[in-house]
């Protein structure tokens, strides 16, 4: 394991994830997609080679409420389920192609709430997490790790527009304080 130093000049051990990704986030709007608040958060951990990792960020509303997810449906229309993703050899072929607002999966939750949880990236979906179907939870209990939605190519030539959207952890980080400051003001 790598390890680096802090500004104190102690030892830190970066994890995989910190080595090898550069996390991101993703705020979807109200016009990037019909019935979205602000707390439609994403993470995407982007690889070197431009391989994304979608994720739910802290900030998304179906993690902030605690919701009891009972299951999550690849089924996105009757003719479309993500689960049906074939790829196939070096160019991807047979991937779905995915837009910033395409579906991933939908989330039911035990107090009737639903979820449709989109893409964010444009490009190749090359998996999604079917552990998922088995075990929603997972999305809400290790949603940086286990309960990742899905991986995704996008178009190297693309990356500059599609990464102009995203937000660093650090302006991440102040969103999400700026949200508790608005929160708190109200009660």
């Amino acid at each position: 394991m790598a390890c680096v130093y802090d500004k104190n000049g102690s030892e830190e051990y970066k994890t995989f994830l910190d080595k090898y990704f550069e996390k991101n986030y993703k705020i979807v709007t109200q016009d990037e997609g019909d019935d979205c608040n602000e707390s439609e958060d994403y993470c995407i951990l982007k690889h070197s080679n431009k391989v994304c990792v979608l994720m739910l960020a802290s900030g998304h509303s179906l993690l902030k409420e605690q919701k009891d997810i009972i299951e999550v449906d690849f089924q996105i229309t009757p003719t479309t389920n993500r689960m049906d993703n074939k790829v196939i050899g070096k160019s991807k072929r047979g991937a779905q192609w995915l837009t910033n607002v395409s579906p991933i999966c939908l989330v039911r939750c035990s107090d009737g709430t639903q979820y449709t949880l989109k893409s964010c990236v444009p490009g190749k979906l090359l998996e999604v997490n079917q552990k998922l179907s088995k075990e929603p939870m997972l999305l809400a209990r290790k949603p940086l790790a286990e309960g990742y939605l899905a991986v995704i190519l996008p178009k190297v030539r693309d990356w500059n527009t599609i990464a102009s959207s995203f937000v660093s952890q650090e302006d991440y980080n102040k969103i999400l304080e700026e949200r508790q400051r608005k929160g708190t003001k109200g009660d």
